[in-house]
């Protein structure tokens, strides 16, 4: 999760951090008190209260976990209630606002990347330059765009970059769910395909063959989904540089989408650019899905093709 995504996922949550109550036959009745506990839930992954969710759950277990459709407490319970609750909120609050004082101001024609889980430095510098030559091959005309550095995301492996109109933005968003379908219906398959002729014992020539149609063929998968996209945002069909350039950065991004990027939006960009992205949630699954399905293969972390040049159109 970007540091963004917690920030907001705690601004959303400490409003109910509150133990709103009235008083009911001599008791408390604790008022929302569903939202204060699915706020408190929304909260606990992130870790740094797990000490006094821990306390809530040992003392106050009764009424934490209380099911009923009220729950009613006495003075004692309640004062005990508020007293952690509200330690809860300074926290979070203090949470929130060193977490705001880490990272800048949010472009929204700014885009998250994150990383695989690469463990060699090597690996991260491919990885960037992969991207880097990906966006400067496939944005051109009126979608060409600088691409600016904005920061590393501090404590997780998720980096954000600028792009200088939305134009650029929603093209990479339409790039982006290519690659993701790409992966999903061709990518896939094709590549399963490969392994098992590969852990055939059969003839090598034979072999050889089979396996570069198979290559052929994604080759050819990801030239028709360049098509599909070239014509979508009424690029020329005719420029076959372009075609092939931008066929490739489809078929690397897939790659990458298989060893666990994701590429999102920024928090705060327009509805219509959010629109255009894969869903976050959606992607997530479908990149852990398909990283149980297919083991990955050492020769795909070579990089970009260097003979891939940038299109200056």
């Amino acid at each position: 999760m970007r540091l963004r995504e917690k920030v907001k996922l705690l601004q959303d949550n400490v409003y109910f951090l509150n133990v709103n109550h009235v008083i009911t036959n001599n008791r408390y009745e604790i008022t929302d008190f569903t939202k204060l506990y699915k706020s408190i839930k929304n909260i606990e992954g992130l870790g740094f209260l797990e000490e006094d969710i821990q306390h809530l759950n040992e003392n106050l277990g009764h009424i934490f976990n209380d099911k009923s459709d009220r729950v009613l407490v006495d003075n004692e319970g309640l004062n005990s209630l508020i007293k952690i609750v509200n330690t809860m909120r300074v926290k979070v609050i203090a949470v929130i606002q060193a977490l705001k004082e880490s990272i800048p101001n949010q472009d929204e024609n700014s885009v998250s990347i994150k990383l695989p889980p690469y463990t060699d430095l090597s690996q991260v510098s491919t990885f960037v330059k992969d991207i880097d030559k990906i966006l400067n091959q496939s944005l051109i005309n009126e979608y060409k765009s600088t691409v600016r550095f904005q920061n590393f995301d501090t404590g997780s492996s998720w980096i954000e970059i600028v792009l200088e109109n939305q134009a650029s933005v929603l093209f990479l968003g339409r790039m982006i769910t290519s690659a993701y379908n790409f992966l999903q219906n061709q990518y896939l398959q094709l590549k399963q395909s490969q392994h098992t002729i590969t852990a055939l014992e059969i003839d090598s020539a034979a072999k050889q063959l089979v396996l570069k149609a198979l290559e052929d063929n994604i080759k050819t998968q990801s030239r028709l989904n360049a098509k599909l996209l070239m014509d979508e945002f009424d690029i020329n069909g005719n420029q076959n540089e372009y075609h092939g350039q931008l066929s490739h950065s489809i078929q690397k991004l897939a790659e990458l989408l298989h060893k666990g990027t994701e590429i999102h939006t920024a928090l705060n960009a327009p509805e219509e650019t959010k629109q255009v992205f894969p869903d976050p949630n959606e992607s997530r699954k479908l990149i852990e899905n398909t990283v149980k399905l297919l083991p990955e293969n050492p020769s795909e972390d070579q990089g970009v093709q260097e003979d891939t040049v940038q299109n200056d159109e």
